[in-house]
């Protein structure tokens, strides 16, 4: 039953290809059978730099399609997903690129907070922790981190989520000497970025 209900599931729409950042961008879910009980088992979300992002849904009560609209604040690739009853339908996910510039990112980047003991005093050849508040889940899939050091030094760098708008970064450098830490929001360097750390 599940496959015949995807099956009669139709995405389409320019919103499921390209997008523009600060704008409506839109896409239309088809059902051949109109039935109630395929509108009632679909379900949309969508994941990319900018996360949440909102999908407004309006059914049309002229041919009982649905239309599926969205404004990202982040430029970048995204996937839409369509699913009924907990599958995907034909197409699902969709891979979508946006692109303009990206909405509020400085007053975002500027909200940034970085934390943690290593900023100050860093040790070589041990795992050091440092520690970002972003703030605000949105701009979560936007947040890069990278770091630099010494000539022929390595730094094994990972971050992970802890909570909605927390992340925990771990580095560990080979070498003693001066490091960079960057940290951005998008293309946006948050205050202080790139940190200048001395490893000992």
């Amino acid at each position: 039953m599940t496959r015949e209900l995807n099956a009669n599931v139709i995405a389409v729409g320019p919103g499921l290809v390209i997008g523009r950042t600060g704008e409506v961008n839109h896409f239309n879910v088809y059902f051949s059978n109109r039935s109630n009980e395929s509108k009632q088992n679909v379900e949309f979300f969508m994941e990319g730099p900018s996360e949440p992002v909102p999908l407004q849904c309006i059914e049309n009560s002229d041919d009982g399609s649905i239309g599926v609209s969205y404004s990202p604040i982040l430029s970048g690739e995204y996937k839409i997903h369509v699913r009924c009853s907990g599958q995907h339908i034909d197409g699902s996910p969709f891979n979508v690129s946006v692109a303009g510039e990206s909405i509020r990112q400085n007053l975002m980047a500027c909200r940034v907070a970085v934390t943690g003991e290593a900023l100050k005093s860093a040790k070589m050849r041990k795992e050091n922790v440092i520690f970002i508040d972003i703030g605000d889940a949105a701009i979560s899939g936007g947040l890069k981190v990278s770091i630099a050091g010494p000539r022929n030094a390595k730094a094994s760098l990972k971050m992970s989520r802890i909570s909605d708008t927390k992340h925990k970064v771990t580095f560990t450098p080979t070498e003693r000497g001066v490091y960079f830490l960057f940290i951005k929001v998008g293309d946006t360097n948050v205050p202080n970025s790139p940190f200048s750390m001395r490893v000992t």
